[in-house]
């Protein structure tokens, strides 16, 4: 037994692979010959229908995309009255319980849905990062030829031009968050389908998993972090005094992985490629490569994919409240292939625990 359940198996699944060689794959696929290969769109159709489209089939499914995009009135009016200093995803996860009183499940396909929530949770967060922070309603819809991440884009700006670096960024990000295994958002969402609930409740249970900082919260706590250091040298004396206070650090991990994972290195190097260009922020690229190499060398821990995905969305200029919003539009995908998978072949998800309480023993008598 292990109090956090971590190496039990509890069931079986043909959608990815963890950490195997160095590698993550979906469906077979290494994550970096899909970043390398293919769009977002791509490997979202991957992960709903099994196999990468053709030409003809990816063509529709960005215009399935696209057609999803914009919002209902009702919808709207509900973000307008979330508050500012209110987290990211408790507004996602607001706007999905919302979506499903007012476009319910009742017997739609649900790969239908999962496209649904795919192609709006960026006019969610984005509706309501602007309208929250200037009152501003922004328009939902972007050209049906926008990529997912264009899309995000151009609503995060409210500009039509962006370098291909940061869209070829997001697009990575996103990729590389789609999907892994049975990890805690994804096994929230299955415990849940297991009880033959509908679509949404599903990803609602996921969402609210994402809600902690040892999840998505990771890269915006590390990336707060290294904005408060006025250089590397003052990162190093101000890392230094946080060890002798045994503080954590997010996005650091204290054991190596017997295998190292070929995403993180990806994610270095796509972030140093980030610093050089001219929208890129070299002095926080130095501070974080002081921070990796001190916490290694004094500390023996090691960075998550987190680490790097905050360096990459802060060159890219994403706004620290968008970082936990991206994930989930991400994992949104990994969380529907999940969903059907658990639905196909149901059976409820009912461990067991161990008593370690008192023993039998009598009610006292007053």
């Amino acid at each position: 037994m292990d109090e956090g359940s971590k190496g039990i198996i509890v069931g079986a699944t043909p959608l990815s692979e963890g950490v195997v060689k160095g590698q993550v794959r979906y469906y077979g696929y290494a994550v970096p010959d899909l970043v390398q290969h293919c769009s977002f769109e791509e490997v979202a159709h991957l992960l709903l229908y099994k196999e990468l489209p053709t030409a003809v089939q990816l063509k529709s499914f960005q215009q399935q995309v696209a057609g999803f995009r914009d919002l209902p009135p009702a919808l709207k009016q509900v973000l307008e009255r979330i508050p500012r200093a209110t987290h990211p995803t408790d507004v996602l996860r607001t706007a999905c319980s919302t979506l499903g009183t007012l476009e319910p499940e009742l017997g739609r396909r649900p790969d239908a849905i999962a496209l649904r929530l795919l192609s709006c949770f960026s006019s969610i967060l984005l509706y309501w990062h602007h309208f929250a922070s200037s009152g501003t309603r922004i328009a939902c819809v972007t050209s049906p030829e926008d990529s997912i991440a264009l899309h995000f884009l151009k609503l995060l700006t409210q500009r039509l031009v962006h370098d291909p670096l940061i869209v070829k960024a997001i697009d990575t990000t996103l990729t590389i968050y789609a999907e892994y295994e049975f990890n805690v958002s994804t096994f929230a969402a299955r415990v849940t389908a297991s009880t033959l609930s509908d679509f949404y409740s599903c990803v609602i249970a996921a969402i609210a998993t994402v809600r902690g900082p040892l999840l998505s919260g990771a890269s915006e706590g590390v990336v707060r972090l290294m904005s408060a250091f006025k250089s590397p040298a003052d990162a190093l004396e101000k890392l230094h005094e946080m060890r002798k206070r045994r503080q954590l650090f997010p996005s650091f991990h204290s054991q190596p992985s017997a295998v190292p994972d070929s995403r993180t290195p990806l994610l270095r190097t796509l972030s140093h490629s980030l610093s050089t260009q001219p929208f890129g922020q070299r002095d926080f690229q130095s501070i974080a490569d002081a921070m990796e190499d001190y916490l290694q060398r004094k500390a023996s821990i090691y960075p998550s994919l987190d680490f790097f995905i905050g360096t990459v969305y802060r060159h890219c200029g994403v706004p620290e409240d968008c970082y936990a919003g991206l994930y989930v539009l991400a994992r949104s995908v990994g969380w529907a292939a999940h969903i059907f998978e658990q639905r196909g072949a149901n059976k409820l998800i009912r461990p067991t625990a161990l008593y370690e309480g008192q023993e039998p023993r009598p009610v006292p008598k007053l």
